[in-house]
C-alpha cells in the first residue's frame, strides 16, 4: 500500500512541477518570434527545446 501511495504522489507532483501555463507559453512564443524577426539567433536558440538543439548539432555549431 505504501508503494502505491508513493507512486501516486510522485506521479501527481511530477505533472505540477513540469507544467507551463498558457501565459508563459505565449510570452516565450512572442519573445522567440520577435527575436527571429530581428535575426537575434542567440535568443532564438535560448528558447529552443534542448533535444532539438542536440539533433541540430548543439548550440556551438549553430551560432552564427
Amino acid at each position: 500500500m505504501n508503494k502505491l501511495l508513493l507512486f501516486l504522489l510522485s506521479f501527481f507532483f511530477s505533472f505540477i512541477s513540469l507544467s507551463q501555463t498558457k501565459e508563459e507559453a505565449l510570452r516565450d512564443a512572442k519573445i522567440t518570434a520577435d527575436a527571429t524577426l530581428r535575426s537575434d539567433y542567440k535568443t532564438v536558440l535560448a528558447y529552443t527545446y534542448t533535444p532539438v538543439l542536440k539533433v541540430m548539432g548543439g548550440k556551438k555549431k549553430l551560432y552564427v
